[in-house]
């Protein structure tokens, strides 16, 4: 017996809504569909090359812990390089045991981006079921995935407007461009949940670099002055073309930017 069309995706585009997370309701319909008890989408991380979960129906792990690691996330990227495919998990001892299952029906969702992969544990269905259903899971995970991923981006491009809002009011109030500044990075703070958020001005004249405003009232390089050729992180992000992660400041760039504050 052939399972039913899922119908998560069809009455969100028929009431033309947008649920944050269509992945619980697709998990639920895709074990139901193949007749197993555990599933997951794995994510790959782009500099690791690990492979951790992103959302499923699992044995309780934390989502952020990587469950495939080296020669065992070349494995899997091996699998899901190709079509959807039931698979043994011999070669796959990490996710066996997390799956707590012997074989998998792996469906790679690339059809967005690449790196995540839908394996759902030990099917009961004929495998031509199986495979039946993979083909369609893969377009159903993938279209969720895009679309959580332009809620997101909806909702942080909206809270940038308000931020923008925020500091025009700020700076109109106090007149004060430092407590503005600092009103912003304390929003920031919350908006990408961050530990601290920093401002830094440039001054072209005299080609450095100044502490502005911090969302931490102690922040210890309060006033801090730092050459913008320099090695220092708020130097290094002046020169880059566009966002990007930077390693932690050193703690010579940190001596040098407190030398410069008192003296």
């Amino acid at each position: 017996m052939r399972p039913a069309p899922s119908s998560t995706l069809s009455q969100v585009f028929a009431v033309g809504g947008q649920p944050p997370d269509l992945l619980p309701d697709l998990h639920a319909e895709a074990l139901a569909a193949v007749g197993a008890a555990r599933a997951a989408v794995l994510q790959r991380a782009p500099r690791s090359g690990d492979y951790a979960p992103l959302a499923g129906n699992t044995s309780g792990n934390e989502p952020t812990v990587a469950w495939l690691k080296g020669a065992e996330a070349d494995v899997l990227d091996a699998l899901a390089a190709g079509s959807p495919s039931l698979s043994e998990l011999a070669d796959l001892p990490s996710l066996r045991e997390k799956l707590a299952a012997r074989r998998a029906l792996v469906v790679p969702v690339n059809l967005v981006r690449d790196g995540v992969v839908l394996v759902i544990a030990d099917p009961t269905v004929d495998d031509g079921v199986a495979l039946e259903f993979a083909g369609r899971a893969r377009v159903e995970f993938a279209l969720a995935l895009e679309l959580a991923r332009q809620g997101r981006e909806a909702t942080f491009l909206q809270r940038l407007r308000e931020l923008s809002l925020v500091f025009s009011r700020d700076l109109s109030a106090t007149l004060s461009l430092g407590n503005a500044l600092a009103a912003v990075s304390r929003e920031v703070n919350m908006l990408l949940g961050t530990r601290r958020t920093s401002v830094w001005l440039h001054d072209r004249r005299s080609r450095e670099l100044t502490l502005s405003a911090s969302s931490d009232p102690a922040h210890p390089d309060r006033d801090a002055r730092v050459p913008a050729d320099g090695g220092s992180q708020s130097a290094r992000g002046l020169r880059l073309d566009g966002p990007q992660l930077l390693e932690e400041i050193g703690e010579p760039d940190r001596a040098e930017a407190l030398q410069r504050a008192v003296g």
